[in-house]
């Protein structure tokens, strides 16, 4: 034991050149007298990077830059095509007979054209005196009930208060109608099913984004 701690005491007056934290070596202390290692360093190889053509990159994107340009061509071309709609399209079986169920006015002499207009006119003018006598009739009895009222509220506040109430029975209105639905015959009530019959349409493009999108991803 004596010789051992001797030759440690030897090793230790070795003048040492380096980092100990940065090597994998031994090292001892005089008192007491202990060895240690450094911490384990886990490490991998680098990953080798795959090298790549640069005229394959180019020529892959200009087919990808031909394909979006041919579609945006083929977008613009065509335009937005708009979902059908049964209500606004008609029975295809009228459109078909459209032009057997034309009917041609007939033409219009030049003294039926001014009579029709001579006509308007006076239809115009008859008109417009009836709706100036009408406002000038709701006018003044606007004006005679402020003017009775004003000299009510200065006889009697609680007639006033009575005489500007709503009067709901001006117009009664009454509805007598069935209290239930006749039953309809030969029905069958579903118990809480039904049939889903809407049409489903595929979603076209109609947008200049979504095409490029669509071709980048790809």
């Amino acid at each position: 034991m004596a010789l051992l701690q001797k030759a440690f005491q030897q090793l230790s007056r070795i003048p040492f050149r380096g980092n100990l934290s940065n090597n994998r070596t031994l090292f001892t202390q005089t008192s007491p007298t202990l060895f240690k290692v450094t911490d384990v360093v886990s490490a991998e190889p680098l990953k080798k990077r795959r090298r790549t053509d640069p005229q394959l990159v180019a020529a892959r994107d200009a087919k990808r830059k031909r394909r979006i340009e041919k579609a945006i061509k083929k977008l613009m071309k065509t335009g937005r095509k708009l979902k059908p709609v049964d209500e606004i399209e008609g029975d295809r079986k009228l459109q078909k007979e459209k032009k057997e169920r034309n009917r041609e006015l007939p033409t219009l002499s030049n003294e039926q054209l001014d009579n029709r207009a001579i006509l308007m006119k006076e239809w115009n003018l008859y008109k417009g005196v009836q709706y100036k006598k009408e406002c000038a009739s709701i006018n003044t009895m606007l004006e005679c009930q402020a003017k009775a009222l004003s000299e009510l509220k200065l006889e009697s506040e609680e007639l006033y208060m009575a005489a500007i109430q709503v009067d709901y029975q001006l117009l009664p209105y009454e509805v007598n109608g069935p209290v239930r639905t006749p039953p309809i015959k030969g029905y069958d009530p579903p118990d809480g099913e039904y049939t889903d019959t809407t049409k489903t349409y595929e979603v076209e493009i109609g947008d200049v984004t979504t095409v490029l999108k669509q071709f980048i991803r790809k």
